[in-house]
């Protein structure tokens, strides 16, 4: 019970998913009639998956290494099954949970198709959360490294500049 008021104390002081959440309706109607998958779509009764923004896809596929959520499922750091291509990725608030980075960024790259978009958020300060895999914390300058290969479209930063609590990127793969 206690660890449920400081978990509903900390949401509030450091918001991720409603900033998040902000951004991508400000960027849905980009993507209208286009093929959607996300990453991590998360336990539906905890409301993780951003589906109901993009209600006017032309396909939104959900996954996550969860089977018990019932989405299909992958592992974005293993060989990737799925044969499709799509127009955006969604990664958000995935990545800090993986430890082969290099792997699922690639993976990432290879599930878009030509000009595709990537989205991709994550927390910088922020408590531990789904132990044992939280491992990283990326700073910006990480981010800008890791996505390398990817044209930078937008950065946008919650919290304060020294002080930031997200980071949401949107990139194009080159």
């Amino acid at each position: 019970m206690f660890l449920k008021i400081i978990i509903s104390i900390v949401h509030i002081l450091l918001p991720t998913r409603r900033p998040l959440y902000r951004y991508i309706k400000s960027i849905a109607s980009n993507y209208k009639n286009l093929d959607i998958l996300e990453i991590g779509s998360g336990d539906i009764t905890l409301n993780q998956s951003a589906k109901h923004i993009f209600y006017n896809a032309n396909s939104y596929i959900q996954t996550d290494i969860n089977n018990s959520y019932g989405h299909q499922y992958l592992d974005i750091t293993s060989e990737i099954k799925i044969e499709e291509k799509f127009d955006l990725v969604l990664c958000t608030n995935v990545l800090e949970h993986i430890f082969d980075t290099k792997d699922a960024i690639q993976n990432l790259n290879f599930l878009l198709k030509e000009n595709g978009h990537l989205l991709v958020s994550t927390p910088f300060i922020y408590p531990l959360h789904d132990e044992p895999t939280d491992y990283w914390r990326f700073t910006e300058h990480a981010l800008k490294e890791l996505f390398s290969d990817f044209t930078i479209l937008t950065i946008n930063t919650t919290g304060i500049r020294q002080f930031p609590t997200q980071y949401i990127f949107l990139l194009q793969k080159n």
